[in-house]
C-alpha cells in the first residue's frame, strides 16, 4: 500500500512541475491578450492559442495504478483546450468535472481557475474518497468533492448562471450524465471525449437534443487537434420574442429575465442587501426600506469601496475592512445592509449570493443625470464626498467649462466614468478593474449578469414602479414616501445642458449607457408581467 502511495505522489510531483512550466507560458499569453484588448462590443470568438505554441504542450497521458485492483487507467488532460475555454468564458463561475478517479485533473483545473470560481469534482468511486484530502493539499483553492449524485444535482439547481461540465472518461454512468445535463441552464457547456459523445449519440442513451456544436467551438477544437467535443446548450429566446436580446449578457439562461415569485421578507432570517450607487436616488430608497425593517437596531456607520488606485482618498471607512464585522454584529439585530457605497465584489465576498435568504436590490439612473448630480455634489466640496481626493481645480462656478474640465480629469474617473457598471461588476479596493476583467465588454457583461441576480431592480426615473415591485416581492405595504434631498441637489448649474455636454458625458460613460438600456428593458418586461399578475 505504501508503494502505491509513493507512486501516486511521484506522479503528482511530475505533473505539478509540468504545470509550473505551462502556467508560465500562459501568463505571457494572458499579458499579450490584455495589451491587445479593445473596447469593441462585437461578439468575439473563442481565444485560440497559436498551433505552433500547441506543439510545446502535447497531450498529457497519465498512468495511475488504481488502488486495490492493480489496473491502469489512461486519461487525457486537454490542457490547451480547457485553458482556451477558461479565457473565453471567464464569466462562468461554476465548473464541474465528472469521472476523474484519481483527482490529478482536479489539481490542474483548480490552479488555472481564479479563486472566485467554484470547482466541483464528482466521482462515485472509492478512489475519490482516498485521494480527496491529498489533492486538496496540492491546490490553492477549495474543491468540493462529491460522491452522491443527489448532492451534485442540488448544487446545479442552486446555481443560476452558466455552468461547464467536463466529462473525463466513458466510465461515467449514462444515467448520471442524463440527469446532470437535463438541469443545465442555457449557454452551459459540456466537454467530453469525442468517442464518448459518438457512442452516446449513436445509442441515443443521452438526449443531446438541446445541445449543439457551434462553429466557433468546432474551429477551436480543430485548431488544437483536440479529441474532445464542446457542446453548448441551446437558447430559448424565441419564447420571449419581444425582449431586446441583443442587450442580453452571455452565459445566463433566458429564465433570469422573468419576474421572481414573491418572497415575504422575514426580519429574523432574511438579509436585504442594497447595492447602493452614488446619486441614484438611494437616500430616498434607504429611508423607505429601513422603515420596513428594524430601524433602531441598524448600524449607522457608512462605508465605501474606493478604486484601488485611489485607496488613500476616502472620507468613510473601507467596505472590505468593516463589512464582515458589521454583518456579524447585525446578524440578530438588523438584517439590513444599506449604509454604504460598497460594490458587488466587497459585498458578496461577505454575503453568499447563492443563499436564497440573501436578497439584493439596486437602483440605476440615466447616466447623464447621474453624472451631473454627482458633479453638483462633489465639486468644490470634496470633504463631504465619498472617494475623491481633495482638489482645488477651477473656480467655484458651476459653469459648462468647469464641468467639462472636471469630467475629463483622470483624477475624477471613479465618479465621472462608468461608476454604475464598475459598482455592479465589482472590482473591490484591492485590484483595479483592468486587472480583473480582460476588457470593458467583459466588465459590462458581468454587471448585467449581476443585475439579473438582484431580487428587485429599479430605475430612478420610474421610482414608483420600484415601490410596487418592492411591495409585491417582499410583502410590504408602502403607500406613501417622502423624497429625501441633499443640499447639493438644490444647486443649480450655470448653463443649460446641451448636446455637447450630453455627448461628452455619454462618451465617458458608454458602459453605463449600455447597462442602463439593458436595465430599462428588464424593468419594462418585469413590470408588464407584474401588471398581468396583479390583474391590471
Amino acid at each position: 500500500m505504501k508503494g502505491v502511495q509513493l507512486f501516486f505522489y511521484l506522479v503528482m510531483l511530475s505533473i505539478l512541475l509540468y504545470i509550473a512550466y505551462f502556467v508560465t507560458q500562459q501568463k505571457e499569453f494572458h499579458h499579450s491578450q490584455r495589451m491587445g484588448a479593445t473596447n469593441e462590443y462585437s461578439k468575439h470568438q473563442p481565444v485560440i492559442l497559436d498551433p505552433k505554441e500547441a506543439e510545446k504542450h502535447e497531450e498529457v497521458n497519465i498512468n495511475t495504478e488504481q488502488a486495490g485492483n492493480g489496473e491502469e487507467e489512461k486519461f487525457p488532460v486537454e490542457m490547451l483546450l480547457i485553458t482556451s475555454i477558461i479565457k473565453h468564458v471567464s464569466y462562468c463561475k461554476q465548473w464541474i468535472e465528472i469521472g476523474t478517479g484519481s483527482g490529478i485533473e482536479s489539481v490542474w483545473l483548480r490552479m488555472n481557475l481564479d479563486q472566485r470560481k467554484t470547482l466541483i469534482s464528482y466521482d462515485s468511486s472509492s478512489t475519490r474518497v482516498n485521494t480527496a484530502e491529498s489533492v486538496q493539499d496540492q491546490t490553492k483553492g477549495e474543491i468540493t468533492f462529491i460522491s452522491e449524485l443527489s448532492k451534485l444535482l442540488e448544487l446545479i439547481e442552486q446555481h443560476h448562471g452558466m455552468q461547464i461540465i467536463l466529462i473525463h472518461s466513458d466510465s461515467v454512468s449514462v444515467d448520471d450524465v442524463e440527469a446532470i445535463i437535463s438541469l443545465l441552464p442555457e449557454y452551459s457547456l459540456v466537454i467530453l471525449p469525442r468517442e464518448v459523445y459518438d457512442t452516446l449519440s449513436e445509442q441515443q442513451e443521452v438526449p443531446f437534443d438541446n445541445f449543439f456544436i457551434s462553429e466557433s467551438w468546432r474551429e477551436l477544437t480543430d485548431a488544437l487537434d483536440s479529441p474532445a467535443v464542446v457542446l453548448e446548450k441551446l437558447l430559448q429566446r424565441d419564447r420571449n420574442p419581444e425582449f431586446p436580446w441583443d442587450l442580453f449578457p452571455d452565459g445566463v439562461g433566458v429564465d433570469s429575465i422573468e419576474l421572481q415569485d414573491p418572497h415575504p421578507f422575514d426580519k429574523r432570517l432574511d438579509w436585504l442587501v442594497f447595492l447602493r450607487i452614488q446619486k441614484c436616488g438611494t437616500k430616498t430608497l434607504e429611508s423607505i426600506v429601513t422603515k420596513q425593517i428594524r430601524p433602531s437596531a441598524c448600524s449607522r456607520d457608512f462605508f465605501v469601496s474606493p478604486a484601488a488606485d485611489n485607496i488613500a482618498c476616502h472620507l468613510f471607512s473601507l467596505c472590505l475592512d468593516e463589512l464582515p464585522m458589521v454583518k456579524e454584529q447585525q446578524d440578530n439585530a438588523c438584517r439590513l445592509f444599506v449604509e454604504h457605497h460598497c460594490d458587488w465584489e466587497d459585498i458578496f465576498n461577505v454575503f453568499d449570493i447563492s443563499d436564497s435568504r440573501v436578497m439584493p436590490i439596486t437602483l440605476l439612473r440615466d447616466p447623464v443625470s447621474r453624472v451631473l448630480s454627482e458633479f453638483r455634489h462633489v465639486y468644490k466640496s470634496h470633504k463631504t464626498a465619498w472617494d475623491y481626493c481633495p482638489s482645488m481645480e477651477g473656480s467655484a462656478a458651476f459653469s459648462k467649462q468647469n464641468f467639462l474640465d472636471f469630467l475629463g480629469n483622470p483624477a475624477n474617473h471613479m465618479g465621472m466614468r462608468n461608476r454604475q457598471t464598475r459598482m455592479l461588476a465589482g472590482c473591490g479596493s484591492i485590484q483595479l478593474c483592468f486587472e480583473i476583467y480582460a476588457n470593458e465588454r467583459e466588465m459590462l457583461e458581468t454587471a448585467k449578469r449581476h443585475l439579473l441576480e438582484c431580487s428587485v431592480v429599479g430605475l430612478l426615473e420610474r421610482f414608483g414602479d420600484m415601490i410596487v415591485h418592492l411591495n409585491y416581492h417582499f410583502g410590504w405595504e408602502i403607500e406613501e414616501y417622502k423624497i429625501v434631498e441633499e443640499s447639493s441637489d438644490q444647486k443649480q448649474l450655470d448653463w443649460d445642458v446641451d448636446d455637447e455636454t450630453r455627448n461628452a458625458i455619454l462618451e465617458a460613460n458608454h458602459l453605463d449607457q449600455k447597462l442602463y438600456e439593458f436595465a430599462s428593458a428588464l424593468v419594462d418586461y418585469r413590470t408588464e408581467q407584474l401588471r398581468e399578475r396583479l390583474g391590471g
